[in-house]
């Protein structure tokens, strides 16, 4: 018992040292990014971000414990390109992910992204980056997002895997595995809400679960995201997110808490 005790406590101290530091990280950068506007008088092309989660879920499933998600992303004249990923503190979680993507924005109402999911065992020596295949790591999706209007408060996200390691049928053919979300968006004062629902579109023919079930239409993802900044300072917020996540076809319940450290 004493060394459970000893080790639970030394993750903690981890967690916490992480978080501390990640949190001066988001103070200076903030603080240098003010300075680097004033100096060049634009905004940069480039946006640096990282979310602190508290447990890593993908569309209704759990992929990870406490985590750490950098990106960074390039926009110029609706295009778009970046990478993300996300790792697990908890070194007994040993899948890591880290996430190429590309695409176009028309506007702020309507962007295609074609995103390739590269996830690995981070026990292992060599990853095998660069093998793609049907068999590798690599899987890769195209989504289509409509992020609603001032008068019309709704987002549509559409999207399928077309490429790498996608479930099969038992005839050997992809499932092109689909998958579709639409939220309602609304805020009041300094909160901002969002009611969502996404569900799975397709099911394999061999029974296999796939990546959202076997049942063809079947709601996994449907829950209420709460958003709200913390200030820091009257130069500095951290934007806090909390979601209640609810997977109705594998009656999972999940409370899941977000801080984005943001440099633009």
């Amino acid at each position: 018992m004493t060394s459970m005790k000893t080790l639970t406590l030394q993750k903690v101290k981890h967690s916490l040292v992480l978080f501390a530091l990640f949190f001066l990280l988001g103070i200076s950068t903030s603080y240098a990014q003010d300075d680097l506007e004033i100096s060049e008088g634009s905004e940069s092309p480039v946006t640096l971000k990282a979310d602190i989660v508290s447990r890593y879920v993908w569309r209704g499933q759990s992929l990870g414990g406490f985590s750490v998600q950098p990106s960074f992303e390039f926009f110029n004249s609706g295009f778009i390109a970046g990478t993300w990923g996300s790792i697990s503190i908890d070194r007994s979680q040993p899948l890591q992910e880290t996430d190429f993507y590309i695409g176009y924005a028309f506007g702020d109402i309507l962007s295609i992204i074609v995103n390739d999911y590269f996830v690995y065992d981070e026990t292992q020596l060599y990853h095998n980056f660069f093998q793609y295949s049907d068999t590798s790591m690599h899987q890769t999706e195209a989504i289509l997002t409509f992020n609603g209007t001032e008068n019309i408060p709704f987002s549509l996200t559409a999207t399928m895997f077309f490429g790498g390691a996608d479930f099969k049928n038992s005839d050997g053919s992809r499932v092109y595995s689909s998958y579709l979300e639409a939220a309602y968006n609304f805020g009041t004062g300094k909160t901002e809400y969002s009611l969502f629902a996404g569900a799975g579109l397709n099911s394999p023919d061999d029974n296999s679960l796939g990546y959202y079930g076997n049942e063809g239409f079947e709601f996994v993802n449907v829950g209420l995201s709460v958003g709200r900044s913390l200030t820091v300072s009257d130069r500095f917020e951290i934007p806090m997110d909390a979601k209640l996540v609810i997977n109705p076809a594998t009656e999972r319940a999940m409370l899941v808490l977000a801080l984005t450290l943001n440099a633009k």
